[in-house]
């Protein structure tokens, strides 16, 4: 498997809105409501995947959106770690770190990585991609099965969490 570290800068445009139903998790939000702060891991082919999920209405990205579910030998996959907000953040204090990891089907942790984001794109006020944006390729050495991918963001005391599957073919 090659692993790098690709600095992407995505353009990103105006979104709104926070994913449903998705695992995520932030400290300052009840079980009824809306968190503050979402965190999303994609498995997509290309920076125009993620570009074409953070222009997508919020309610049209649930479930498998942006979600590759089976992968081929040779072919390029980005995890780009995507923070969501219930509020616009322009104006706001932006400093989010992130750390992704890839595990193996044998359980075993194939890779991590810390990303960052220290701004906000006024065309995308409820929405920022973490850079840098992960890319993996899969080659004759790697295990057939499913692997998953596990995201976490701070900002300040508050944390949320996104895990993926995929599976390896």
């Amino acid at each position: 498997m090659r692993v790098s570290a690709v600095f992407a800068l995505v353009t990103v445009l105006a979104v709104t809105g926070v994913p449903r139903g998705w695992s995520t998790y932030a400290s300052n939000a009840s079980a009824t409501s809306t968190p503050a702060m979402a965190a999303n891991v994609l498995i997509v082919k290309s920076h125009a995947d993620i570009e074409r999920w953070v222009t997508t209405d919020p309610t049209k990205r649930e479930g498998d959106v942006g979600r590759m579910r089976t992968i081929t030998r040779g072919s390029k996959i980005y995890l780009p770690v995507i923070a969501t907000f219930s509020n616009s953040q322009v104006g706001e204090s932006i400093a989010l770190r992130g750390v992704v990891q890839l595990v193996s089907p044998s359980g075993n942790t194939l890779m991590g990585a810390r990303c960052f984001a220290n701004q906000v794109d006024s065309r995308a006020p409820k929405t920022i991609v973490l850079e840098p944006v992960l890319h993996v390729i899969f080659d004759a050495t790697d295990p057939n099965g499913e692997y998953k991918v596990r995201a976490s963001i701070r900002r300040g005391n508050e944390t949320a969490v996104a895990n993926e599957r995929f599976r390896l073919q």
